[in-house]
């Protein structure tokens, strides 16, 4: 494999490692070719079902990976108090939108495979923490260029959704590449345990498909004027 991952410090609770979290090592960060696009690959919106929050989706929109990250804001009524929002999302690029799924939930799995067909996104679903890191970790390209966003619960068989994303994170350091957005889903969220293990945003179950449209038009939408797109270009420039 491209590198073999010493998962044996991964296995312990949550609040327990993040009482003991190490000290995370600074690396600087090598850009995604993903952040400047690939030429043929639109985002396309397949439905219009699930709500009027998800209309802005109908037309190619940028890539959801911002170094920036995430922000929090209002959900829609009958949501779940915490949903995603834009901040520093960049111009559009042209490319679909692919997700990693980790859930050992068959039912989880469903739900969100539906949403994301709605969506136009797509959604590779996952049983296990190992089944990912095995994954990503199996080249360069795993880890930092294949998926634009991953979600997982905590709640994994062999490691938890919190020890995947730390793993995944110092993984990313010390290759290094920019991260993608690590989003947990959970019915009980730790906030301690998710700043410990870099989580970028829990988001609280159960989810419905209007939080997660909208969720996921927020996320999409262009969030900045001065025309600057992914990867520091600015609007019609040229891929390195």
């Amino acid at each position: 494999g491209f590198f073999s991952p010493d998962l044996s410090s991964l296995h312990a609770s949550p609040r327990a490692a993040a009482s003991s979290a190490p000290e995370r090592r600074a690396a600087p960060l090598r850009a995604s070719p993903r952040l400047n696009g690939s030429p043929g690959r639109r985002f396309t919106m397949t439905s219009m079902a699930i709500s009027p929050l998800v209309s802005p989706l109908a037309s190619p929109l940028a890539s959801p990976r911002s170094r920036a990250g995430f922000v929090t804001t209002g959900a829609p009524a009958g949501g779940p108090s915490i949903c995603i929002a834009p901040r520093g999302v960049s111009s559009p690029l042209g490319f679909a939108v692919r997700v990693l799924l980790v859930t050992a939930c068959p039912q989880s799995a469903a739900t969100l495979k539906w949403y994301c067909d709605m969506l136009g996104l797509m959604l590779d679903p996952l049983s296990s923490g190992e089944a990912a890191v095995s994954l990503l970790s199996s080249s360069a390209s795993a880890l930092c260029e294949l998926y634009d966003l991953i979600v997982a619960e905590p709640d994994l068989p062999g490691m938890s959704g919190y020890a995947l994303c730390s793993w995944y994170k110092q993984a990313c350091r010390d290759q290094p590449c920019a991260p993608v957005d690590f989003v947990l889903l959970s019915s009980s969220i730790d906030a301690e345990a998710c700043a410990a293990f870099e989580v970028d945003l829990p988001l609280s179950k159960p989810l419905s498909a209007g939080c997660f449209a909208h969720a996921i038009r927020l996320w999409l939408a262009p969030a900045v004027s001065d025309g600057e797109v992914g990867g520091g270009r600015t609007a019609g420039e040229a891929a390195p």
